[in-house]
């Protein structure tokens, strides 16, 4: 007999300097706009336009005042999600994908809370195969975490592709999306969310975006994601696609992972680096225990 269980791991900076951590499999963003920040429109309901997504049916963008995004309920990554109004579709063409090796398509849901009888599935398609349905999604409010997450693994068969989250209403029923993501990870591989920082999207202006929310993490400190040349990530190679998460003086990074066998044998993996002229003391946890504890130099360069 085995037994499933969690266990919360973190990454913990000791000293006033900059780390960055990353993943593996160098690459572009895949998606574009993960978490819905561009092109609110300011008219109440702010139905609109979504960049970089074509939608079809009713939608658009709302922030913590929604009315679509239940107001009061904490919003997965920085402060606009998405939202489809009845039936319909959002998709966007992806490209970069490593043909014939494992995905993982994540995201955060929920749905309306405002309204009598009505339904709503949210199925998830890869051009027009169905990778996933979840049906009838009720409202997330007062649970922990506000929205639902879901990972779905598919294998693509070819290097670009689209991407749908398609709703299916029956009445007034609406859902709402944030945080959406493809990374590529391998078969065996326990499930992190947004292992590898994309959920914010591309930072702007000097490479640096600190999200009020960081999907799937709890930080603490003074955080963010950077890109390549940004101002904390300014040497080394970032390991996958284009984003990395900082930590600038004593803070840290952490998330409850769930699905565990106990008894089981686990490896933690992940890539991490220090921003030039830097020392920064890094310990990473699991629960109270320590699993490593070091001085990190930055690697310079364009090194790995």
């Amino acid at each position: 007999m085995t037994m499933k269980t969690s266990a919360h791991i973190s990454l913990a900076l000791a000293a006033l300097s900059t780390l960055a951590f990353g993943a593996s499999l160098r690459a572009a963003s895949f998606l574009k706009n993960p978490s819905f920040e561009s092109n609110y429109n300011d008219t109440f309901p702010h139905y609109g336009t979504i960049d970089d997504w074509v939608s079809a049916g009713g939608g658009g963008v709302n922030e913590d005042a929604g009315p679509f995004h239940n107001t009061g309920t904490a919003i997965p990554d920085g402060t606009r999600v998405a939202f489809k109004q009845g039936s319909g579709t959002l998709s966007q063409d992806v490209a970069g994908l490593t043909a014939g090796k494992p995905h993982w398509v994540q995201f955060y849901y929920d749905a309306r809370g405002c309204c009598v009888g009505g339904t709503i599935d949210v199925i998830v398609k890869w051009n027009d195969t169905e990778l996933d349905k979840i049906p009838n999604v009720r409202p997330a409010s007062g649970a922990a975490p506000a929205y639902y997450f879901r990972n779905v693994p598919f294998t693509p068969e070819a290097d670009a592709g689209t991407l749908t989250l398609q709703t299916v209403a029956n009445g007034d029923a609406t859902a709402n999306f944030d945080a959406v993501t493809i990374v590529q990870r391998d078969t065996n591989d326990v499930i992190v969310a947004n292992p590898s920082f994309e959920a914010s999207g591309v930072p702007m202006g000097d490479g640096t975006l600190t999200p009020a929310n960081l999907a799937g993490w709890i930080a603490t400190g003074f955080y963010g994601v950077n890109m390549t040349g940004g101002t904390y990530a300014d040497n080394g190679v970032n390991p996958d696609q284009d984003n990395v998460a900082f930590l600038q003086g004593a803070g840290s990074l952490s998330q409850t992972i769930s699905g565990l066998v106990t008894g089981t044998t686990y490896q933690v993996s992940f890539a991490y680096n220090a921003k030039t002229g830097t020392t920064p003391h890094l310990q990473v946890k699991l629960e109270d225990a320590m699993l490593l504890e070091e001085d990190v130099t930055a690697v310079g360069g364009t090194n790995p």
